[in-house]
């Protein structure tokens, strides 16, 4: 059957359920696509704020020359030279020549690709011997894409069962505001064949004319 001509033959009820079903279900899962792609930015923009902290209280202490420490179990905080080499008695990072630049400069650096997702941020201090030192604070991103992946399928997955219960209500909603025309429906239906009234004029004296 034609789709066009199936349409045709559904009930009001049905079109006005549907449409409105139809119309709140892409609007949903719209707005969840676009809730779900705000999930990583929201946990980014946390880490930061212990980041920036962490960075705050470690800049007085390379400027004496004195070593630093992190007091959040969860940042780490390291000093480095120019190049990127330690200079701070650690391991070297998992920083690229790119990625050092970018702090250098004050850019924020997200790496993605590691295993957990880590988050660096950046400032460069000059130490007491008037050596550039960049101070450098990450945190691991533990179960980031996981977040996100699975954030965005369970906001669908409510847009989806929001749409659902709309079109239910709908389908309430319009039956009652119909339900006075399908009781006229009916009682003009009930008529008798032939009943209306052939007279020119409407008068109670018409034989055909129902009774007050």
């Amino acid at each position: 059957m034609n789709p066009r001509t199936w349409w045709r033959r559904r009930s009001l009820r049905s079109k006005i359920t549907g449409s409105a079903t139809l119309f709140a279900m892409v609007c949903l899962l719209v707005l969840s696509r676009m809730a779900g792609g705000a999930i990583g930015p929201l946990l980014v923009g946390a880490a930061d704020s212990e980041l920036h902290k962490a960075l705050t209280e470690a800049a007085p202490a390379v400027a004496a020359g004195q070593p630093v420490r992190s007091s959040l179990v969860d940042v780490q905080l390291r000093v480095l030279d120019t190049d990127g080499a330690p200079v701070d008695g650690g391991p070297a990072p998992k920083l690229s020549e790119r990625d050092v630049r970018a702090l250098m400069s004050g850019q924020d650096v997200l790496r993605l690709g590691d295993d957990p997702p880590h988050r660096w941020i950046g400032q460069v201090i000059y130490d007491p011997t008037g050596l550039p030192r960049l101070v450098a604070a990450g945190a691991d991103l533990v179960g980031y894409n996981q977040a996100v992946r699975e954030g965005a399928d369970w906001l669908s997955l409510a847009a989806v069962f929001a749409s659902l219960l709309i079109g239910v209500a709908t389908w309430f909603v319009v039956g009652w505001s119909l339900w006075p025309v399908r009781r006229m429906q009916a009682a003009a239906g009930a008529l008798p064949a032939g009943s209306a009234c052939r007279c020119r004029r409407r008068t109670t004296n018409c034989a055909h004319w129902p009774k007050p």
